[in-house]
């Protein structure tokens, strides 16, 4: 399946928390945040694009850069962006700031994407993980309707489409902490993380 799946990375928010400094490429150990997603994703994926905004800002990088075709400034248009201009039939799309991605928990939920399904996500009670999830090329005309309405949630797109849940216990084996799903939204929690 890596061969059908492409990793989408979103550098789209504005990092208010942050100061204003890009997520993307705060570092630890010499690495940016972006170059771990980036090395996580190219184990399970064949090719990786970022979603940006701003693609001046990775101009020096090898990176692909695309802007948001529907400009809605969200996730969900970067999800679209991102289904619109990938290669494959499947999507990995992940948030920029999620530093702790373990390349298991990538590879679980990968191997459970098939033409089955639209979305395959880690899932617990109704609690969903929409930035670490396998998206289906056959989501561009839902996410696009619910964009042209001024629908930014993924969980109205998830109502829509064929949704496939992998419970969290089934990924506590190679993370047991589930750290792979922390964002790093602030100072404070930069900080925690230079920490760890």
């Amino acid at each position: 399946m890596k061969d059908n799946i492409t990793g989408i990375i979103l550098c789209g928010g504005k990092s208010t928390r942050m100061k204003g400094k890009n997520k993307a490429f705060l570092e630890k150990d010499g690495k940016t945040f972006i170059e771990i997603i980036y090395e996580n994703l190219t184990q399970v994926t064949k090719e990786v694009l970022i979603v940006s905004n701003e693609p001046e800002t990775f101009s020096n990088n090898k990176f692909q850069v695309f802007r948001d075709i529907i400009k809605r400034n969200t996730p969900l248009s970067g999800i679209h962006s991102g289904l619109v201009n990938m290669n494959t039939d499947f999507g990995f799309v992940l948030a920029c700031d999620m530093p702790f991605l373990k390349k298991e928990i990538l590879g679980v939920i990968a191997e459970k994407a098939d033409f089955s399904s639209d979305v395959v996500t880690p899932w617990e009670d109704s609690y969903f993980q929409p930035l670490c999830s396998v998206y289906s090329k056959k989501c561009i005309p839902f996410i696009e309707t619910l964009l042209l309405k001024g629908e930014v949630k993924t969980d109205k797109l998830f109502k829509l489409i064929n949704l496939k849940k992998i419970p969290y216990d089934d990924l506590r084996n190679f993370d047991p902490e589930l750290k792979s799903f922390i964002n790093i939204n602030s100072e404070k929690d930069f900080k925690i993380f230079l920490n760890q």
